[in-house]
């Protein structure tokens, strides 16, 4: 799968990779093309294609409006590599963009050239996932270019233009290139044209941080920048790879002068959007009515939180352009960066002191402080300033559970705050708790009410979960799974997802381990073509009853010890033909001892589970007894929680 990264559109989730793209769009036709099985039993060594040329570039018109190209040229080698190139997406949003195909063409191994350019397929946003039904996206546009049916020798080629249709304030521009290939590019080319003399940064690097200079052509008023790449190495996914941004050569070109430049110029765009409509106004001053000023920022955030469902917009923030407040508040389904700004305007209304902030994952890395660019970030967060002069950092997107907690890809990460000079931080360093639970499941759900599920429990602290503990807690088959996955953690071609595990050296010591491919049966009827899902979760220590059981009674503190945490969440993969008919409700109970949540989302073919326990103190005193209880009830009601589904055979119990 190829990476190339330039001027990432608006949700620039959708157009990661470059090519193929069309798995990304879930469409029943492409599905039934490329679900076919390949019949070969074998493929032959070596890369699956030959990139004969690799150009991407950005044009920066006289009135300031940006046009991003691509011209590619891909030889295929292999029987995989010509289902796989057969159709390409490029997406791009119809009220901000013009999208154009210069050609498209394939020419086959034996010289004849089939032109496709006139015929390409266009999809709305309704028609592929995680945004469908969504109206806030309803004109992001996605063009397919369907090469037909490739053969082994056939060459694809193609050229696209995507043109934004207004400029940016003072006619801003940046771009963001980055190139890495499934093959390895002998040339990679990237092309930068502006009117003669237009003042602009860069910076380049490749995998060694080495400088490298922009060659200028000048003709007709016009100025012509490039950089060629060189034998760049191929691409491999690995387990805990670096950042692509880091082991990517990269070229990144920016209109800004300083930081100071870039935060205005998004306090600018912002400018128009922060209007809140009446039912917002109407909300928030219920919410004032009951609450506190620090309770009122908590139930803000879990107003914003628990209301929608946050799609993830993935690398960069390329050329997105904010959504109305008013427009966003009104959907159910909405993108992680609109979620940081509907959180960012109620606080505004709400007269707390809040900023929006731009942060770089570790997917991007560390950014360029000498280059002022808004595609080195790929984050949206909001800040609160607190009185010893630091920051409370909010991500109300899918990743955070609770207000002041950052999920890890943002742990120590570059930011900059959007103030009057641009401040330049970085996000705090998250502290794991030493008193930590933690299961975490991916759960494939099959037809006959059996599961394969990959398992990753961690036990930390005084209340880990002893290996007799967890071996007591599995039934016959999920023991031999167990020690089919040790066995093989020494074997030579052990899976690289299992070079994790820990085995203990004595029956009672903590540990660590991943499970790999546990099966085990889930479901039982309830009634006619109705069955219960019992949700799959391995219990760990005690930490509830021995709290529980110390507060009867009890007139003397409690002591918890170092504060504890339990955190588990699965994501159950549902067979063809089932559906959800009841669910767990969603849980969000906060106060001074102790939270609890639990999140619940379902589409036709997945359910997303996550609960989380967390006792903020290490000594709770008797009149915070209740609080405590309260915490510990609701938490403990929810572990009886079911899912009810139809449509499913039941394997035996």
């Amino acid at each position: 799968m190829k990476f190339k990264f330039s001027i990432l559109l608006f949700l620039c989730f959708f157009m990661i990779a470059s090519v193929p793209s069309f798995a990304q769009v879930n469409t029943t036709e492409i599905k039934q093309e490329n679900s076919k099985e390949n019949n070969k039993s074998e493929e032959p060594k070596g890369p699956p294609v030959e990139v004969l040329k690799d150009e991407i570039g950005l044009i920066v018109t006289e009135n300031g409006t940006m046009v991003q190209t691509e011209d590619e040229s891909i030889k295929i080698l292999t029987e995989k590599a010509a289902k796989e190139y057969s159709k390409v997406v490029r997406f791009y949003t119809a009220t901000e963009q013009k999208f154009r195909i210069e050609f498209a063409r394939v020419i086959k191994k034996d010289k004849r050239i089939i032109d496709i350019t006139k015929d390409p397929e266009s999809i709305a946003s309704k028609d592929f996932p995680p945004l469908k039904d969504s109206p806030l996206y309803k004109n992001l546009r996605g063009v397919i270019l369907d090469f037909g049916t490739l053969e082994v020798g056939d060459t694809i080629e193609y050229r696209v233009l995507i043109t934004d249709l207004e400029p940016y304030p003072n006619k801003a521009f940046w771009v963001t290139s980055m190139s890495r290939d499934i093959s390895t590019l002998k040339n990679s080319k990237v092309i930068f044209t502006c009117p003669e003399n237009t003042s602009f940064n860069y910076v380049t690097y490749r995998q060694k941080d080495s400088k490298m200079p922009l060659s200028k052509k000048t003709s007709k008023g016009i100025d012509n920048y490039s950089i060629t790449f060189k034998n760049v190495p191929a691409f491999k996914e690995e387990i805990a790879m670096p950042p692509i941004a880091s082991i990517s050569p990269k070229v990144m070109i920016s209109s800004f002068k300083n930081w100071s430049e870039l935060s205005n110029m998004i306090n600018e765009l912002l400018k128009d959007k922060l209007t809140l409509s009446e039912k917002m106004i109407k909300d928030l001053k219920f919410l004032e009515s009951e609450s506190t000023k620090k309770g009122l920022e908590d139930k803000i955030y879990n107003l914003v939180k628990t209301s929608k469902t946050v799609v993830n917009v993935g690398y960069g923030l390329g050329s997105y352009r904010f959504n109305k407040v008013a427009d966003i508040y009104q959907q159910k389904k909405i993108s992680s960066i609109d979620s940081a700004l509907l959180l960012y305007s109620l606080y505004k209304q709400a007269g707390i002191d809040a900023h929006i902030a731009l942060a770089a994952s570790n997917t991007i890395g560390n950014i360029s402080k000498e280059l002022p660019s808004v595609q080195q970030f790929d984050t949206v967060l909001v800040v609160i300033p607190q009185q010893d002069g630091k920051y409370k950092w909010l991500d109300p997107s899918y990743r955070s559970t609770f207000a002041g907690e950052l999920p890890q890809e943002l742990n120590d990460s570059d930011a900059m705050i959007v103030n009057n000079v641009g401040t330049l931080t970085k996000t705090p360093k998250s502290v794991a708790y030493k008193n930590r639970e933690e299961i975490k499941g991916e759960v494939k759900l099959l037809a006959d009410g059996n599961a394969d599920a990959v398992i990753n429990c961690d036990f930390f602290g005084t209340n880990a979960i002893s290996w007799t503990g967890l071996y007591n807690q599995l039934n016959d088959i999920q023991r031999q799974n167990l020690y089919k996955v040790i066995a093989q953690r020494t074997a030579p071609n052990a899976n690289v997802l299992n070079s994790g595990l820990s085995v203990p050296k004595t029956a009672e010591e903590p540990f660590s381990v991943f499970v790999r491919y546990i099966s085990f049966t889930m479901a039982k009827k309830v009634g006619d073509n109705r069955f219960e899902c019992a949700l799959p979760i391995l219990k760990g220590g005690d930490m509830r009853k021995i709290i529980q059981s110390n507060l009867l009674d009890r007139e003397s503190p409690v002591f918890v010890g170092t504060p504890c945490q339990e955190d588990r969440s699965f994501r159950i993969n549902l067979p063809e033909g089932v559906k959800v008919v009841e669910m767990p409700k969603q849980i969000n109970i906060d106060n001074n001892v102790g939270s609890f949540q639990i999140i619940c989302d379902k589409t036709d073919k997945t359910i997303y589970y996550h609960s989380r326990l967390v006792l903020k103190k290490s000594m709770v005193e008797k009149e915070e007894f209740k609080e405590l209880e309260d915490i510990l009830k609701v938490a403990s009601n929810s572990g009886t929680d079911k899912i009810i589904l139809t449509g499913i055979t039941a394997g035996k119990r």
